[in-house]
Order: structure tokens, then sequence, then C-alpha cells
């Protein structure tokens, strides 16, 4: 698998793909904004979607220091 080899990047260009995400996010926020009222099951499912990484990264990136 081609696409999953390391790529070296400038700040920059990260800082360009952090602002693509962040205007996609916005986007289908405002564009799909009916389907998260839908009720508590999507957003149990984002949250959880959103803590276990969260988490996972707090844990293991001190441990990336060292």
């Amino acid at each position: 698998m081609r696409w999953l080899c390391d790529y070296r990047m400038h700040w920059w260009q990260i800082g360009l793909l952090k602002i693509a995400v962040l205007a996609f996010g916005i986007l289908a926020g405002a564009y799909f904004y009916r389907f998260f009222l839908g009720g508590p099951g999507i957003l149990i499912l984002l949250w959880c979607l959103f803590l276990i990484p969260a988490i996972y990264l707090v844990l293991i990136l001190p441990k990336l220091r060292a």
C-alpha cells in the first residue's frame, strides 16, 4: 500500500491541511445540521469517535518524546 508511506511536509503545508479540514468540518456541520438533531445516539457516537483517539494521543504523546 503505497499511500501508507511516510511523507515529509513543511509547517505551512500542515497549516494549510488543518485549515482545509476545519473548513470541511464547518461546511459539513452547516449542511447536515438536521442530521445531528436526529437524536442522542448520533451525538454519543460522535463524542466517542472524538474522545477515544484524543485520550489515546494524550496518553501516548509523552512516551514518544522520551
